[in-house]
């Protein structure tokens, strides 16, 4: 789905959207443009197009640090494109990063460089639901019902999961007088085990499957 059709489709059910973060899969000036149509804020890292210098290109060799407005033509419908981009380069990166971001506060009262901060940090705050939803996957019930109601129960019990392993982690730790670098030998895996044990005792479920009988037995 395009970020354009679900905008929509969110906001057909009443649903404010204050601002996105895309991936740089979604970096077409067509999609920025719809987003600016919107009003929306956004961050998205903006890959090179195509080889050697060009203005979208230009870009990438910015010093870190700067924040600057990239122009460019999309390549099918041949719209200008305009957008603000902070360029950064962390010590020992290889390249440089540029993001696309418009908005992330008032004009009037933030300067550029909180606003382009903040549409960085969006960014990066992504990463780390991106990361949740692996560990989430971690204690996830496998399931192939399509009633949603269920799968969500499924998915809120797996983040509950986690985060219960998380807190007796702590406590394991701080009554074992564990520094916070110190490994202590607890694994997720066993906590569900020993759930999905204890559930198995209290709900015990005999399901019988009656087998054909076998034609070679009956010769």
């Amino acid at each position: 789905m395009s970020p354009a059709a679900l905008l929509e489709q969110i906001r057909t059910r009443g649903l404010l959207i204050g601002g996105v973060v895309l991936d740089s899969g979604f970096d077409s000036g067509e999609t920025l443009l719809d987003l600016q149509r919107r009003g929306v804020s956004y961050t998205v890292p903006l890959r090179r197009k195509g080889r050697g210098v060009n203005r979208r290109n230009a870009c990438f060799a910015w010093p870190s640090g700067t924040i600057g407005e990239v122009s460019w033509v999309t390549e099918k419908t041949r719209q200008a494109v305009t957008t603000k981009a902070p360029a950064w380069k962390r010590a020992g990166q290889a390249e440089t990063k540029v993001y696309a971001f418009a908005g992330w506060g008032d004009e009037r009262a933030v300067k550029e460089t909180r606003r382009a901060w903040l549409g960085r940090r969006r960014y990066r705050e992504r990463f780390g639901i991106e990361t949740s939803y692996r560990q989430k996957n971690q204690a996830r019930a496998w399931t192939t019902s399509r009633n949603v109601v269920y799968r969500l129960l499924l998915e809120g019990l797996a983040h509950l999961l986690r985060q219960i392993w998380v807190r007796l982690s702590e406590q394991l730790a701080r009554a074992q007088g564990l520094l916070p670098t110190q490994w202590l030998e607890f694994r997720l895996i066993e906590l569900l085990e020993w759930l999905a044990d204890q559930l198995k005792s209290v709900y015990p479920r005999n399901l019988p499957m009656p087998l054909p009988p076998n034609p070679l037995e009956l010769q």
